[in-house]
């Protein structure tokens, strides 16, 4: 029981350090900001950068979401503002020049897209509870030429905040980001972890059978998931390090448990018989190759040595989702907090 506590409980001390550092320096923007309220105004920042106080509100927001922090658009907007908006507003808002606003009008296509009707009172005042949603990478627009410098798009602009239209703005359904009507967002997991001293009982599996299931399953039970949702784990198997087991648990899962999502820890590496990319391509359909990418790239800015993972995901006939993992406890601890926001979608687009 230590072990798996010590495992659960322990953290990448650079990554902490790496949070510490991005979250100081939003403080001193914030602080920046503050210093300046009155020769800053909302719509010099939507001119200049194609973000405002409010977007920084928003993205504060979705980043407590992330973390599973009760908050609302408005506290976000007191913590970015330094006191309530309407306040802020008859401080230190000051009436636009013609200048302004045409420059504001000429640059609207730096600006997010989006319904009318989206900022209402009714959602911007809703509690958000615990969630987490993927922080989508910026858009991009090339200022209406061919050049390749091109800019960044806020992706919270003038959006609502609420959950429901969050999802279906950072693509809740079909391939092309809209909602696709499927209203069925069950999940099924597979696990399968290989390792031939786990195998061979020389340790526990850690990384696979607490790891991972603790994690799946705190995940999908927090309190915004419907209650006409379900998230299990279907099956798990401890397999060694050779490629045809890797390739039975695999199909196994797929085709006969038929899992929506099969996951698997461990022989991602370069040594001789780290052999599960292999195994795992002999029998997908596709490879979903932006999914290992993204993996590696969150894991880069914590690991040195991430680059040398061979990992890959993709789809056995377009039925399960399956990706590759690193073997140590606190790397699948952190690959998870990336993948595990993009499964409903993932899955959505599978069953549709």
């Amino acid at each position: 029981m230590s072990n798996k506590t010590s495992s659960l409980s322990s953290f990448n001390s650079s990554s902490l350090k790496q949070t510490e550092a991005e979250a100081f320096a939003f403080r001193k923007l914030l602080e920046h900001m503050k210093w300046r309220n009155e020769t800053i105004q909302n719509i010099e920042m939507m001119n200049l950068t194609g973000f405002c106080r409010n977007c920084l509100a928003k993205w504060l927001l979705l980043g407590k979401k992330n973390v599973r922090l009760k908050s609302t658009y408005e506290l976000c907007q007191e913590e970015v503002y330094g006191m309530t908006q309407k306040e802020w507003k008859e401080k230190w808002q000051s009436k636009a020049t013609e200048e302004m606003l045409e420059k504001f009008k000429s640059g609207q296509e730096m600006h997010a897209k989006h319904p009318k009707d989206l900022m209402t009172t009714t959602t911007t005042t809703t509690t958000l509870e615990a969630a987490t949603l993927p922080l989508t990478q910026p858009r991009y627009y090339s200022g209406g030429n061919n050049n390749t410098n091109n800019r960044m798009l806020s992706d919270v602009c003038c959006e609502d905040i609420e959950e429901d239209a969050v999802c279906i703005n950072r693509g809740g359904g079909g391939g092309d980001g809209t909602n696709s009507g499927d209203g069925n967002s069950d999940i099924s997991f597979g696990i399968i972890t290989v390792s031939d001293r786990a195998f061979n009982g020389v340790y526990e599996d850690i990384s696979g059978n607490v790891v991972m299931r603790e994690t799946i399953e705190t995940y999908f039970t927090t309190d915004d998931v419907s209650k006409s949702s379900t998230h299990i784990i279907k099956g798990y198997k401890l397999v060694p390090d050779e490629e045809e087991e890797i390739a039975k648990a695999i199909v196994y899962m797929s085709d006969e448990l038929k899992c929506d999502v099969i996951l698997t820890t461990g022989g991602t590496g370069l040594a001789k018989r780290d052999v599960t990319p292999e195994a795992t391509k002999s029998v997908l359909t596709r490879e979903v190759k932006g999914i290992a990418e993204s993996l590696r790239a969150h894991a880069r800015r914590y690991e040195k040595h991430a680059a040398l993972s061979r990992a890959v995901a993709g789809l056995r006939k377009n039925q399960s989702l399956i990706v590759n993992l690193p073997g140590r406890p606190n790397a699948v601890s952190s690959s998870l907090g990336v993948l595990l926001p993009m499964l409903r979608h993932a899955v959505r687009q599978l069953k549709s």
